[in-house]
């Protein structure tokens, strides 16, 4: 069970991604993925399953092989 602020912090991270992607500014996307992955490990976040398998599939949308292999071996779930 992930807290509050991890809660609000995927969320967020989540809005700025889909976000970015809309305005075709991939890049800036990939600035949001760093910058929540550096905010969960200097915060040691304790994420859901269901919040692990939502930031796996938004970078499905960048790495779709990469993030199919999380998927299955974190998860136990498939990405197709």
């Amino acid at each position: 069970v992930e807290d509050e602020v991890v809660t609000k912090r995927v969320n967020k991270f989540i809005f700025e991604f889909q976000d970015r992607l809309k305005l075709y500014k991939p890049n800036t996307a990939i600035s949001a993925m760093m910058e929540f992955l550096n905010d969960a490990s200097a915060h040691n976040y304790q994420l859901s399953k269901e919040s692990l398998e939502k930031i796996l599939i938004l970078l499905s949308t960048m790495a779709p092989f990469m993030a199919s292999e999380l998927l299955e071996i974190l998860c136990n779930t498939q990405l197709w």
